[in-house]
């Protein structure tokens, strides 16, 4: 509702109606990028990213197993061989595989060198036929490089990870955080505060509640901005608004209406 200064009700708006659409093309061409800033990954949660981000070592950094079984070579399958040693994910990769035997491992270990595939457990047999060693029978034939992840499978260093633009969430971090990565470009958080317009929405008896303003706080917040200082509510009435140029005159009505 628009009023006089005086109080009277303007029958008419002082100012011409515009389209949703023609509203975000104004603030849009009026908005400028904030200035980037390099920090965490951690702080950069919900924020822009300013320049793509790329990986900082492989992933794999090691040839690793995908299944629990045995290392070995593959032009020397299949064939009962005496185990070496073994090794889990998480312990350093052990020393090059002999001649003549294998290495029993968990998925995500490294492989041993000298060894190009990995047999399943459910691949092979206890075999007692190796004279003074433990061993086992390896059943199967497998191509070399079976079972193996090679170095970089997942991701390559220098590798771009995420693109210029996308914005940083829970599944970004995570990535982030696998490929090695210390330090991103973003965008800043932008810093805005929000009033409402309307000479009702005072706290006052007899007034109304500035729903709408809670609605676009929250949105704000949301979307990760930064919220200033809250902001009175600024009334109809001109002589509520400081600087404030006095209304142009109402048009006038036509005399059959």
């Amino acid at each position: 509702m628009a009023l006089h200064a005086d109080g009277s009700l303007l029958r008419e708006s002082l100012y011409p109606m515009v389209e949703i659409s023609s509203a975000i093309d104004c603030v849009v061409a009026a908005a400028e990028p904030l200035e980037p800033m390099t920090t965490t990954p951690g702080a950069s949660l919900g924020l822009r990213l300013s320049e793509p981000v790329v990986a900082m070592v492989n992933l794999p950094p090691f040839r690793a197993s995908v299944v629990d079984g045995y290392a070995a070579k593959s032009e020397n399958l299949p064939a009962s061989l005496a185990i070496q040693g073994s090794v889990a994910a998480g312990d350093a990769a052990m020393g090059g595989l002999r001649a003549g035997h294998c290495v029993y491992i968990t998925t995500g270990a490294p492989v041993p060198d000298g060894a190009d595939c990995v047999v399943m457990v459910e691949d092979s047999s206890a075999d007692d036929s190796v004279d003074g060693a433990s061993s086992v029978l390896l059943k199967t034939s497998p191509e070399a490089g079976s079972m193996v992840r090679s170095v970089g499978s997942d991701i390559n260093l220098g590798q771009t990870i995420l693109s210029d633009g996308e914005i940083v969430g829970p599944a970004e971090l995570g990535l982030l955080a696998a490929a090695g990565v210390s330090a991103v470009s973003v965008f800043r958080r932008p810093r805005v505060g929000v009033f409402s317009t309307g000479h009702e929405l005072a706290v006052a008896p007899g007034t109304l509640p500035s729903a709408n303003k809670a609605t676009a706080v929250a949105v704000l917040a949301s979307s990760g901005s930064s919220l200033g200082s809250p902001l009175p509510t600024a009334g109809d009435r001109r002589a509520m608004m400081p600087g404030a140029s006095p209304p142009a005159p109402p048009r006038p009505q036509d005399a059959s209406a």
